[in-house]
């Protein structure tokens, strides 16, 4: 691991890419990734985003805070993925429509609460299974709860420290779920205990929901239902104040919008990225997509290294090596999009299960082309599943078309996959068994047997 950290280093140094990258760029763009994983219309977290930034204006909050808001409504939901394996496990259902509709759900009522899960628990399940689950949810609620929430939210902010953001946008993460009243989690703060933050970004966040399902009036009846309880009365008199003007709502509603919320970051905190915060970045949305299953633990990781690695022994140039390793990084990305009853269910699996799971590459295509500077990482990612012998997916190009780069990934990825299903056999054993597979680059193949 050095060894490549070091490696890491010298072709950071070496490479010119990077330069100049706008942080709230940046991160506006990791926010459609997680509005993916969280079951949320695109643009959630944007308008969520802009709502807040209006509230915290009318609240007379600084520059300083006001880049805060902005991050930490962009990047809120970026520990979602440490809790979708055990909800599957929970619930027996798909974790990104149980995110989604959750949103929706006031925690504070009991009844809301027993409707939400009786009409998600286990829901191909016999009924004596399903009301087995249910009791059993009802029974352990609380502490399940907490787990689901605790979770998440010390991963946000572990996440947001290792990007280099400030500790305030942390600690908004992490108290996001705090309740006005003192019933939230993880530490039932209270009122002015809860960072001024996180009390706003709730407030937007239940606000963005609600106007996407039901429009203006529906938004701000939930607010105010919601005053004093789960939310802090003046943050909520604030949105009142804001969203009086007509064009607050048609600006939300505007195609326009991420531009418009350029417009509203305060000026000089934008700060270029540094080509290390930019390598860290894209490292931890590795981690996030391999938090999502445990058939994914590390993977990208690993398969990164190994790409790497192979791509040293091949002789690549410097900047083309990085790229495949930050290529090989993302690759997976769009599995964000991909419920766990497909990523946890074992194989065989149905057409439609296979569909969905083919689905991921066209997704991660479309989240890393919206990132800054990383457009070489496209038709690299675009390609990884393509084979040379014409049986991958999703578009089966001529073999000359698939780039060095996607074939180094290919077999650093099949290799991973084969090392987890088959752990008692050598590294050296799975490379012969890879070196018979015509499918996949042969010359990369003895790159990876020479490494190995």
């Amino acid at each position: 691991m050095a060894v490549i950290v070091d490696q890491n280093q010298k072709l950071l140094t070496a490479c010119g890419t990077f330069a100049n990258v706008s942080r709230a760029r940046w991160i506006k763009a990791i926010s459609g990734a997680l509005d993916l994983a969280e079951g949320l219309p695109p643009g959630h977290s944007r308008r969520a985003c802009w709502i807040a930034m209006q509230i915290a204006d009318r609240m007379a909050l600084g520059s300083a805070d006001l880049a805060n808001v902005y991050y930490a409504m962009l990047l809120k939901d970026i520990g979602c993925t440490s809790n979708a394996a055990r909800l599957f496990e929970i619930y027996g259902a798909d974790d990104l429509q149980l995110k989604s509709d959750f949103r929706r759900v006031d925690t504070q009522d009991v009844l809301q609460l027993f409707r939400y899960v009786a009409s998600h628990v286990t829901p191909f399940a016999p009924v004596r299974r399903r009301l087995a689950r249910l009791i059993w949810i009802v029974r352990h609620g609380r502490a399940l709860q907490r787990e689901l929430i605790v979770g998440r939210c010390e991963r946000g902010a572990e996440l947001v420290r290792r990007m280099g953001l400030p500790a305030a946008v942390a600690q908004a993460i992490s108290s996001l779920d705090e309740h006005w009243n003192g019933r939230g989690y993880p530490n039932h703060l209270a009122a002015a205990q809860i960072p001024i933050l996180s009390r706003i970004a709730l407030a937007a966040q239940i606000a963005e929901v609600f106007y996407a399902s039901g429009g203006p009036a529906l938004a701000t009846r939930q607010l105010c239902n919601r005053s004093g309880k789960t939310l802090d009365p003046i943050v909520v008199r604030a949105f009142v104040s804001v969203s009086a003007d007509r064009e607050f709502w048609s600006n939300l509603a505007n195609p326009h919008l991420p531009e418009l919320l350029d417009d509203l970051f305060p000026a000089g905190h934008d700060l270029p990225m540094t080509k290390t915060e930019v390598n860290n970045s894209i490292e931890v949305l590795a981690d996030v997509v391999d938090a999502k299953s445990p058939s994914l633990e590390g993977h990208s990781r690993r398969v990164a290294q190994m790409a790497q690695v192979m791509a040293q022994h091949l002789n690549v140039p410097a900047l083309s090596s990085l790229e495949i390793y930050h290529a090989a990084l993302l690759h997976d990305i769009g599995k964000l999009g991909v419920s766990n009853a497909v990523l946890d269910k074992p194989q065989p699996w149905s057409a439609s299960d296979s569909a969905a799971y083919h689905r991921h590459v066209a997704l991660s295509v479309e989240i890393i082309a919206s990132f800054p500077t990383l457009e070489a990482l496209v038709p690299i990612v675009a390609m990884h599943h393509e084979r040379l012998d014409g049986t991958g997916f999703p578009h089966r190009p001529a073999a000359s078309d698939i780039p060095l780069g996607s074939r180094i990934i290919a077999v650093a990825d099949a290799f991973d996959h084969l090392c987890r299903r088959h752990p008692q056999t050598s590294g050296s054993q799975i490379a012969a068994l890879l070196a018979k597979d015509a499918g996949v680059d042969q010359a990369v193949v003895s790159a990876l047997a020479n490494a190995s």
